[in-house]
């Protein structure tokens, strides 16, 4: 994560990476069911929190609008639950370059929960509650080799007036951001 605003003080400076460890399939091969496990360790350079380690697994199922729910829980100094409902949809080839080099469209929705202790130590506020609801665009770019580039539009809001009143992130509680993920499929 780069900052390129002033927002918090960190302009033009990484304040985070993330490492993950993911191993995804389906329960059978003519299954609609697939499931992931994995691992994602937080590193925060410049910023103030201090580094964590998640373990998750999750189901998706693939029928129209793709749901799926992941459930993440935090290792040692971060040990709350936090768990992630979503929907999508992806249009494989909006533009087509090449034969191995295309690109595509992904639309998304989630909304998160977190039991007390995720709250706690996030948002101080000791009880379970649904917390986050957002949208996304992406525009993953396939490349011979099984590499993709995804740029991502996103919109990201607090839906509970309790973690909104006291937001430790910033004042507002919504979000615009975007990104850039690069990935290599083994």
């Amino acid at each position: 994560n780069m900052d390129i605003t002033n927002y918090h003080d960190n302009s033009g400076e990484f304040t985070e990476y993330d490492l993950a460890l993911d191993y995804s399939n389906k329960l059978s091969e003519e299954s609609k069911i697939g499931y992931s496990v994995g691992t994602v360790h937080y590193h925060f350079v410049s910023a103030s929190a201090t580094d964590t380690t998640e373990v998750y697994w999750g189901f998706n199922f693939d029928v129209p609008l793709r749901p799926a729910i992941k459930i993440y829980h935090g290792l040692g100094n971060e040990n709350g639950t936090y768990a992630n409902f979503s929907l999508g949809h992806t249009i494989e080839k909006i533009a087509t370059f090449s034969k191995d080099c295309y690109c595509g469209l992904q639309l998304g929705a989630s909304i998160g929960w977190g039991n007390s202790t995720y709250n706690k130590d996030y948002w101080g506020v000791d009880e379970s509650r649904l917390n986050d609801l957002s949208f996304t665009v992406a525009l993953p770019i396939c490349f011979p080799g099984g590499w993709t580039v995804k740029p991502s539009f996103n919109y990201a809001t607090l839906i509970d007036g309790k973690l909104r009143n006291t937001d430790t992130f910033a004042k507002n509680s919504d979000y615009f951001f975007t990104g850039v993920s690069i990935s290599k499929n083994f």
